[in-house]
């Protein structure tokens, strides 16, 4: 359009002594080359108009308000709008070089002609693109699928930082090769959804690399695969790499392939109910939830494998469909929820910290907990809801209230020689209590059900039991210390 009219009208010029060639005499003369602006020539037709009729309002507008127009026409023509590309590799080499991408011209990245954050980048099959420079940027990154390697590959600590448009990755529909995103140290923010698509082979994969570097997804991370686990993969096995994700982890088919190190972290730090990956091949190392808003839930099946678990802040509830496989530590601060929904296996092999509440509303399925489970002062809460059956390997410290350890009807069985403790209102048991393994009391226990077990009940000095059903299929009963208070 901007071509057409700068052939049907000509051009003019400020002389003061008229304008030439116009259909109305005025003071303009035609002008060639880069003069050439639309923002010029509705100043020109303005004031041709405004000549063609004396008395108009046209007339009127143009004497009082050309200095403006001319002025904003001025402005327009010293900064031209720059408009978005798509800058397509055409060869290996590094992000900013203009000679490494075909249709560039016009990217706004430094240097010129090299994609910026106004440009669609695409990096095509059998190029690797390398960010060589501290930052650089982006609108969207796809890679295709076609049937050569294709990567791009972060040098150091450089970051990127990409828009709305997100980055998609499609594995090989040909030849076993791989289309790598590579951020090793680096680090990358994607202000969008980020998905990795499979390719025709299990040995053509979409892959993201994260060592000690960083990706921080504000959308949504999916694993677009119908085939096998192998054909989406996220590798964070080579150090202590961090993964934020605003919105949810989608599987589809419950497909794709998450390998933690043993220092990576992965956190889900949405404002909105997000979910959290349990695919047969998603496992985290130090697995946190960070919300301001909504409920993180486990998907729909799988086990929820993960090395810590903590929830720093925000809901987080474990889909009842799911199993629970934590193999070191839980911990939930103050004012967060931990709810383990599962009707399955649920196991904590370290320590539980409730310095928020932990809360057991499955009313089926095997809940264990190995390492001690300690309720912190002022804010901890234990909260058997679903009046489940527990067993604990480990000590039992409530630092809180008595109402703040809520145990439900359930029974509890003690295995190992362990303690009940703590430095608040004691530990009442609406159910039955098995004791397997030696256990001593250091502070006040009530069990309204049966004491029984195989083992040694020791209730020592100055502390007090209370029994509300019967105590004689308990092994050992020992209440021989000095001040120490057995009731029936």
């Amino acid at each position: 359009m901007q071509s057409a009219l700068r052939h049907q009208l000509p051009e003019y010029r400020h002389t003061g002594d008229g304008l030439r060639g116009a259909p109305h005499h005025g003071d303009f003369e035609q002008v060639q080359g880069s003069d050439r602006r639309g923002a010029a020539l509705l100043v020109r037709v303005t004031e041709m108009a405004a000549r063609s009729e004396p008395g108009s309002l046209v007339t009127r507008a143009w004497r009082a308000g050309r200095v403006w127009l001319l002025f904003g026409a001025a402005l327009l023509a010293i900064a031209p709008p720059s408009f978005a590309v798509t800058c397509t590799s055409n060869a290996t080499g590094n992000w900013n070089d203009p000679t490494k991408w075909n249709g560039c011209t016009g990217g706004n990245g430094t240097p010129a002609n090299t994609p910026g954050s106004s440009d669609d980048v695409v990096i095509a099959a059998g190029h690797t693109i390398t960010i060589n420079i501290a930052s650089v940027a982006a609108l969207s990154v796809t890679f295709t699928g076609t049937g050569t390697a294709s990567t791009l590959t972060h040098t150091g600590t450089n970051a990127l930082t990409v828009g709305s448009g997100g980055v998609t990755i499609t594995g090989s529909n040909s030849n076993n090769v791989t289309k790598a995103w590579t951020i090793n140290a680096g680090s990358a923010t994607v202000n969008g959804n980020v998905t990795l698509k499979e390719g025709n082979a299990n040995n053509r994969p979409a892959n993201i690399t994260i060592t000690t570097g960083s990706l921080d997804i504000n959308g949504n991370l999916a694993m677009d695969n119908a085939s096998n686990n192998a054909r989406t993969t996220i590798t964070m096995s080579g150090g202590a790499g961090n993964l934020f994700l605003s919105g949810s982890f989608i599987l589809t088919n419950n497909l794709g392939t998450l390998t933690p190190g043993a220092t990576s972290t992965f956190t889900y730090d949405t404002n909105s109910t997000a979910t959290v990956a349990t695919g047969a091949a998603v496992s985290y190392a130090n697995l946190v939830i960070n919300k301001a808003g909504g409920t993180a839930t486990g998907s729909s099946t799988g086990t929820l494998t993960a090395i810590n678990l903590t929830v720093q802040n925000g809901d987080f509830t474990t889909f009842t469909a799911n199993n629970l496989s934590v193999t070191g530590n839980l911990a939930v601060s103050a004012g967060a929820l931990f709810n383990i929904a599962t009707t399955g296996v649920a196991t904590i092999t370290g320590t539980t910290t409730a310095t928020g509440e932990v809360r057991i509303s499955a009313a089926s399925g095997a809940k264990t907990f190995t390492g001690t489970v300690t309720i912190s002062a002022a804010t901890g809460k234990w909260n058997n809801t679903g009046n489940v059956a527990v067993a604990l390997a480990g000590n039992l410290d409530n630092n809180n209230t008595a109402a703040d350890f809520i145990s439900g009807s359930g029974t509890y069985t003690c295995t190992n020689t362990r303690t009940f403790g703590g430095t608040g209102g004691g530990l009442t048991f609406d159910g039955n209590l098995v004791i397997n393994g030696q256990r001593t009391n250091n502070t006040t226990v009530e069990v309204k059900g049966n004491l029984s077990g195989s083992n040694t009940f020791i209730n020592a000095a100055g502390k007090t039991l209370k029994i509300g059903g019967n105590a004689n299929a308990i092994t050992t009963l020992t209440a021989t210390a000095a001040g120490n208070i057995v009731e029936y």
